[in-house]
């Protein structure tokens, strides 16, 4: 959910779990928008890209366009909010697949509630042991109004539960992290450790998920 951590290391090895079985997914965040380069929660408002965000977007359709060859074959799921369709149209454009995205409001970024618009200075100075609750546990711990990750995790769960064939997914930096944490069988812990960059591509596949 949060935009500007450190990233580890390129690409993770671990056994997965049931998530994803048999299917390859390459997920892309949105690109940037002008709350993510002022570190504002954005959760479910809709903010539209800016400059950079559709540079973003552009770069990884280059890059979706080098690593497949046939993008008819796999299944299209995106969010209904605007920064994941305008990404999603970029990269259809690139790419040859259609214009208007099939959405699932299962893959909307987890809400923030009350705190979104506001930036973590800000939520540090005025709520400062709701945000500790929160980015201490935000497995268990909610914003005000907000969904916990574990909120995030169950409508992810469903909806890849119902995956049967490659898919490209375009969405938001908590349901990544969450489908990380699900496929890799993660800690709850390490969710905002999980790098969330808007100029890469996630491709998960055979138990491990590689950045692109």
């Amino acid at each position: 959910m949060r935009a500007g951590e450190a990233d580890p290391a390129e690409g993770v090895a671990r056994s997965g779990g049931a998530v994803l079985d048999g299917i390859t997914l390459y997920f892309v965040r949105h690109g940037e928008t002008d709350w993510n380069a002022d570190r504002r929660l954005q959760g479910v408002t809709d903010v539209p890209l800016n400059a950079t965000g559709r540079a973003q977007a552009q770069r990884n359709a280059e890059r979706l366009a080098e690593t497949e060859p046939d993008w008819s074959r796999f299944a299209i799921a995106v969010s209904p909010l605007s920064r994941a369709r305008q990404t999603y149209r970029i990269i259809a454009e690139h790419l040859g697949l259609p214009r208007e995205p099939a959405c699932d409001e299962r893959l909307l970024e987890g809400s923030f509630g009350r705190w979104e618009g506001k930036s973590w200075n800000e939520l540090v100075a005025e709520e400062p042991e709701a945000h500790a609750l929160f980015v201490g546990d935000p497995w268990a711990n909610a914003p005000h109004g907000g969904e916990t990750y574990g909120d995030l995790a169950v409508r992810v769960a469903d909806w890849a539960a119902g995956l049967t064939q490659d898919t490209l997914v375009v969405s938001h930096g908590g349901v990544s992290r969450v489908l990380r944490k699900l496929y890799l069988d993660l800690a709850p812990s390490e969710l905002l450790g999980l790098p969330v960059r808007q100029d890469r591509i996630l491709r998960f596949r055979g138990g491990a998920v590689e950045i692109l």
